[in-house]
C-alpha cells in the first residue's frame, strides 16, 4: 500500500505535497513540481536468470555522444554508482579516465562488460574522484539529498557530481497518452522503481541542499538515433525525456 501522503518533498522543499490526483501514483510539490510515492516492489532494472539481449547491450551502450558531451575526455578518476553492467565504464576507460564503477547487484557485477572496474559498494570503490556520476540511478532511492550528501565526500574539492534523471516536467506531457495504455503508463513512468520523478528546478535544488555550488542543466545530444518528432523534441529542453544536472563539490 502506498503512502506517499505522508511523504516530504524529496528535494528539501517545505510544503505540504498535493495528494495524487492527475499525477498518480506521485504526490507532488507545490514548490519545485517534484513527484514522490512509495515504489511497490524492490528497485532493480535486471532479471536474474534471463540474460540482456544484444539490443540491450547496444541500448546500455549507445550514449557515446551524451558522455562526450556531458563528461569529456580524460585523465581524471571517474565512479559511476549504479553502473549496471558496466558500459559507461567501458568507454570512459577508453579515452583515458580511471574509471571504477559500484553496482550492488551480484547477478550484473558478473555480466559486467568492464571486467576488474566494477566495486560491490562505495567503500571498496575508493575517493579523490574527479566525477561521480548517477545515469538513471537517483529517481530510486527515496532520500536523494542525503545521497548526494555522501557521495561529496568522495569528491576531490572542486569535484563534479553528474546527475542523469526522467525529467517530470516532459513525463506529464506524454501522461494523458501513455493512460490509455497500462503496459505504456508503466514503460514510460516506472512507478514500481521510480520512488522520484524530478523537476529541472527540483534536482537542481536537491544537488544545492546537498553542498553542490554552482548548479547547472546541461543538454547534451540525444542518446541514439530517433525519428524526426522525437529529435525535434530532443531540442526543446521542456520535451526531452532526459533530465542533465551537474554540481560542483566546494573548492
Amino acid at each position: 500500500m502506498r503512502t506517499t501522503i505522508d511523504l516530504g518533498c524529496p528535494c528539501g522543499c517545505d510544503e505540504p505535497l498535493r495528494p495524487p490526483g492527475l499525477w498518480a501514483p506521485y504526490a507532488t510539490c507545490r514548490t519545485c513540481g517534484s513527484g514522490v510515492t512509495t515504489p511497490s516492489r524492490a528497485s532493480t532494472h535486471w532479471t536474474p536468470g534471463q540474460e540482456p539481449s544484444a539490443e540491450q547491450h547496444a541500448i546500455w551502450g549507445g550514449r557515446g555522444a551524451q558522455w562526450a558531451y556531458a563528461v569529456g575526455p580524460g585523465p581524471g578518476r571517474v565512479i559511476d554508482v549504479g553502473c549496471g553492467f558496466g558500459h559507461f565504464l567501458l568507454w570512459a576507460s577508453e579515452r583515458g579516465w580511471d574509471a571504477v564503477g559500484v553496482e550492488p547487484d551480484a547477478w550484473a557485477r558478473e555480466r559486467t562488460v568492464a571486467p576488474g572496474r566494477v566495486a560491490a559498494d562505495l567503500a571498496e570503490a575508493g575517493a579523490d574522484a574527479d566525477l561521480i556520476t548517477l545515469w538513471d540511478v537517483l529517481e530510486h532511492v527515496t532520500d536523494p539529498i542525503a545521497m548526494a550528501t555522501s557521495l561529496r565526500a568522495l569528491l576531490k574539492p572542486g569535484g563534479r557530481l553528474l546527475v542523469c534523471s526522467p525529467d517530470f516536467r516532459a513525463i506529464k506531457v506524454r501522461w494523458p497518452l501513455a493512460r490509455r495504455d497500462p503496459q505504456r503508463f508503466h514503460a514510460l513512468v516506472r512507478p514500481d522503481e521510480h520512488a522520484v520523478q524530478f523537476t529541472p528546478r527540483g534536482l537542481a535544488l536537491t544537488l544545492s541542499r546537498a553542498g553542490y555550488a554552482p548548479v547547472t542543466g546541461l543538454h547534451p545530444p540525444l542518446s541514439r538515433r530517433a525519428g524526426a518528432l522525437a529529435a525535434l523534441a530532443g531540442h526543446i529542453p521542456g520535451l526531452r525525456r532526459g533530465l542533465f544536472v551537474i554540481g560542483h563539490a566546494p573548492g
